[in-house]
């Protein structure tokens, strides 16, 4: 407008279209819409991922998570921890049997030290056995079974330590 600082779209002399890197600057008019796609941040995606996937909007979540994974960009650490590790959860609990094997190999090969609960690893293995990785599923399920065994032989250790050793031997009788 006349009055204002910037120049008017109708001036004749001036020229609203800029070259920028082989494209041109618009400038639009107050209501008018950009044509440009809107592309979600990395941190929009992971957040938005985030929260869906604590309300169990797994589809949802399954969506932004998958789509920051595969843009390529580089994630920080535990970020990329948490994203693989959320959707392998998702991948269980939508059946995938590729995608249960490919986040949980993800997850042992870089972070080995991370617990995936019970109910879960047991999936894992089943998707192995899908997959006819029969060593592979008897792998899982081998470490499972040690693991659990491991945990519960250690309350008969309690048992014993709290002057119960016929609760420990029978606990243990009951365990094996």
């Amino acid at each position: 407008s006349k009055s204002g600082i910037l120049p008017d779209k109708n001036d004749k002399h001036v020229n609203f279209e800029f070259p920028l890197f082989g494209k041109e600057l618009k400038i639009l008019d107050r209501n008018q819409k950009s044509s440009d796609e809107y592309k979600m941040t990395p941190d929009e995606q992971y957040f938005l991922g985030t929260k869906y996937f604590e309300t169990k909007s797994y589809e949802e979540s399954d969506a932004n998570l998958s789509a920051l994974l595969e843009s390529g960009l580089p994630i920080n650490n535990e970020v990329y921890k948490e994203v693989v590790r959320m959707l392998l959860h998702i991948a269980i609990y939508k059946n995938q049997t590729e995608r249960i094997v490919r986040y949980f190999e993800i997850l042992k090969e870089k972070y080995p030290d991370l617990i995936i609960p019970f109910d879960k690893i047991i999936k894992v293995g089943q998707a192995y056995k899908n997959l006819n990785e029969f060593e592979r599923a008897y792998l899982v399920f081998r470490a499972t079974i040690e693991a659990s065994f491991v945990k519960e032989s250690n309350v008969g250790g309690v048992l014993n330590q709290e002057g119960s050793p016929l609760g420990n031997v029978e606990f243990m009788k009951n365990l094996i």
